[in-house]
């Protein structure tokens, strides 16, 4: 059974997710349809990268990924199939497989076939993206459904960077429960860390009880229980970036942080502490 899954800015309120899984049905009734998510803010390929590349390895191999997020029309952004790391990734040619597979080469890049249905299309997400899924879950293959090119559009990643005395990161995603989370690695923060004492800076406005100002974060926790409830929390989450929560609580909305917002995690050498 083939497993295609959709990841949209369309929202729930209108007819748009429904009516490209209504092409899928019609053309390859047994694959299995999975909504990774439709709330995606408008056209934001950053937000739509961080829920895809966090999901799309939980699947099997030869998973089907349709995207239609920030898609445009053909003319400007042309419509590709990208299989890499054992899987399929299907949508416009904005930037967002670069920042989906990051580190990861791609095996095949295809430029779909432009065909009449193509250019006439203003719903390329119904009219080709589920089209061309469910070729692939009918064994066909990619080969024949464009042309192969060298590259697709690579769009830079937000990364945090480091110096001596600190990592400057921001927010890169705020869920559903209002959870933060930033792009400050965990792999980032240990290659810093050298046992030093840190604190966390959220925004300069904020006032927490700290050794080295009233503005920081003095530890990072294993999860949201860790801390009373209505406490603020940071932790390194699932998908190894730091996060800052409140227990049971809006860390968005109470803390006042929102996407692109400045994080800051500073390093303090331990004998001048």
């Amino acid at each position: 059974m083939a497993i295609i899954t959709l990841t949209t800015d369309s929202g729930s309120k209108d007819y748009y997710a429904s009516a490209i899984k209504g092409a899928i049905v019609t053309s390859c009734n047994s694959a299995l349809i999975i909504d990774i998510s439709h709330q995606v803010p408008k056209f934001d390929t950053e937000v739509a990268s961080y829920v895809l590349k966090n999901s799309y390895k939980n699947f099997p191999a030869g998973s089907i990924h349709l995207i239609d997020v920030n898609t445009g029309s053909y003319d400007i952004t042309p419509y590709l199939i990208v299989y890499a790391d054992g899987h399929y990734f299907i949508g416009a040619d904005n930037g967002i497989f670069s920042l989906i597979l990051d580190q990861i080469n791609p095996d095949n890049i295809i430029a779909i076939e432009e065909t009449d249905k193509l250019k006439r299309s203003i719903f390329p997400a119904r009219d080709v993206f589920a089209t061309t899924a469910c070729q692939i879950a009918n064994q066909i293959s990619i080969s024949e459904l464009g042309k192969e090119i060298s590259e697709f559009r690579v769009k830079t990643n937000l990364t945090a960077f480091a110096d001596a005395n600190s990592i400057k990161g921001m927010v890169i995603y705020i869920d559903h429960y209002g959870n933060v989370i930033t792009n400050i690695t965990k792999e980032l923060f240990k290659n810093s860390y050298r046992n030093r004492k840190f604190g966390i800076q959220l925004k300069p406005a904020m006032k927490y009880s700290s050794d080295f100002g009233s503005n920081e974060l003095e530890e990072i926790n294993r999860n949201y229980d860790d801390v009373s409830e209505g406490e603020v929390v940071a932790f390194f989450n699932s998908a190894g970036h730091l996060e800052i929560a409140i227990n049971n609580g809006d860390a968005s909305g109470l803390l006042g942080l929102k996407n692109r917002e400045i994080i800051r995690v500073n390093f303090y050498d331990n004998e001048n502490s």
